[in-house]
């Protein structure tokens, strides 16, 4: 996982205001619950530097540990959402939360769209983004298992970080996250994950995307 660049979460709007914003959706909120066992995240590296909201716009999200579990990977945005098990959590062969089933993934059907690669499979998924220019164009999408998500915090965020054009609600929204965390798990200043500016914009052709947030109050 380290070896494939830095694993990010960008945060929806909607869960600014309503959850713990790591969590993305818990099992009693009624509209997320069948979708609550999986979180979409997004690698982003030298080559892939594309998130799943247009990064000129703002926004907000955590930097995701790699020693996170996840369920597969698709060389663009895979539309994991729709995709369901039940029980939650699936069976691991004829259902896979996010992803194509056992016997339907790439590696297996010889081809790197409509389809999902296994968890073992992540670089040939990100290889075959390369390969095609409509997957160069936007985000991969690596869809993680909620489960060693919430078990590895509060280390499996390494980071918080908001956007160069961040409103200043998404900017408190960031900072209260991170207060958030601190409190929770009653964590020091110092051990806590820091809060960085991810410029993918302005910063396009460095391999040096991301930096210390200035130290202000909203």
């Amino acid at each position: 996982m380290a070896e494939n660049g830095v694993l990010v979460r960008q945060f929806e709007n909607d869960w600014f205001h309503t959850l713990s914003p790591w969590r993305a959706c818990a099992v009693n909120v009624k509209w997320c619950e069948d979708v609550s066992d999986r979180l979409a995240t997004s690698f982003i590296n030298a080559q892939a530097r594309h998130l799943y909201y247009d990064p000129s716009k703002g926004g907000a999200g955590v930097i995701v540990s790699p020693d996170v579990g996840i369920f597969c990977a698709y060389p663009e945005d895979g539309n994991s959402l729709s995709k369901k098990c039940e029980p939650l959590g699936g069976d691991g062969r004829t259902c896979i939360p996010g992803c194509s089933p056992a016997g339907e993934q790439c590696q297996e059907v010889g081809r790197d769209y409509s389809c999902s690669f296994g968890r073992d499979f992540l670089h040939q998924a990100l290889e075959a983004q390369q390969r095609r220019e409509s997957y160069r164009s936007r985000n991969n999408e690596i869809v993680v298992s909620m489960t060693s998500m919430l078990q590895g915090l509060p280390r499996s965020i390494e980071a918080f970080f908001y956007l160069p054009h961040a409103s200043s609600n998404e900017i408190r929204a960031v900072q209260r996250a991170q207060q958030e965390l601190i409190e929770t798990y009653h964590l020091s200043r110092h051990d806590a994950p820091p809060i960085l500016v991810l410029d993918l914009v302005s910063q396009a052709n460095t391999l040096a995307p991301f930096s210390i947030a200035p130290e202000v109050r909203i």
